[in-house]
């Protein structure tokens, strides 16, 4: 049974962020209103109503912090 990681009732399976389309597949698989949250967190000068881009450098920063915990424990 493959791992997975779990974000509120989203399971997304590890395997998936090796995709390089996962934030496409990621925004699919989120709720409306977690969503429309991200939109509102995007309406700035950085992101400019781009929340795919804050999806991904949001799972980026998750990997990064992950890797070195697994870089850590090995």
């Amino acid at each position: 049974m493959a791992k997975k990681t779990k974000t509120g009732s989203i399971n997304v399976p590890v395997s998936d962020f090796d995709d390089q389309n996962i934030t496409a597949h990621i925004s699919i698989r989120l709720p409306l209103n977690l969503i429309k949250s991200l939109k509102k967190l995007s309406l700035n000068e950085h992101y400019e109503g781009r929340y795919q881009t804050l999806i991904r450098d949001i799972l980026v920063t998750y990997a990064e912090k992950n890797k070195a915990k697994r870089n850590i424990a090995g």
